[in-house]
């Protein structure tokens, strides 16, 4: 088996370190051109090139807890990326009233007027805090920062519709969040980012 492993090695050498090489090539430029780090990206990429030396000495050394801690901390990289979380917390959390803000939604005094307006609350308070965790680093807060590419949500004319399928799908840079959100999130997200031009 050793063998075998050593064989592979040596044919897939000069691919492992082009393929490299062009991984840290476009982590570095996608670093130099993402104007806010949180917290959670610091600790994320300390961790890959921790985990980088950490695999290629366990490797070479034939040492099974050195690749099994460098497993475990690519395997947290990756939920931190995913959750863009340290703590992983998965979904969006409940929002505190200072995430709520002071989006104001036009009230309508009729009994089905305030049932409405209660639940356009519900999903605004909802969708903030999930805006925030997966929207912000490129939209900014108010939705003008127009990091990476982004387009100033308060300048945009789409409709709820052209929103909901960039939201789902993505677009350039912007990654698609249908398998990371739920519909009712999504449809969420995109009425918020349509009260950002109020």
């Amino acid at each position: 088996m050793k063998d075998t492993l050593a064989k592979f090695r040596a044919k897939t050498k000069i691919a492992d370190m082009v393929l490299g090489t062009l991984m840290l090539l476009t982590g570095g430029y996608l670093l130099y051109i993402t104007k806010n780090l949180e917290a959670y990206m610091i600790v994320k990429i300390l961790i890959l090139f921790a985990v980088i030396p950490l695999g290629i000495i366990g490797f070479n050394k034939d040492n099974k807890i050195l690749v099994s801690l460098a497993s475990i901390l690519l395997i947290y990289a990756y939920l931190i990326a995913k959750n863009n979380s340290l703590t992983l917390n998965i979904g969006a959390s409940k929002p505190s009233s200072s995430m709520i803000g002071t989006t104001t939604i036009p009230k309508d005094t009729s009994a089905v007027g305030q049932i409405v307006n209660q639940n356009m609350e519900n999903v605004l308070a909802n969708a903030k805090p999930i805006f925030i965790a997966k929207c912000a680093i490129c939209h900014g807060l108010d939705g003008k920062m127009k990091a990476n590419g982004a387009k100033d949500l308060t300048l945009s004319n789409k409709t709820l519709e052209d929103r909901i399928k960039i939201i789902s799908e993505g677009k350039n840079l912007m990654p698609g969040f249908q398998y990371q959100l739920s519909e009712g999130d999504i449809q969420a997200l995109a009425i918020y980012t349509q009260m950002l031009k109020q």
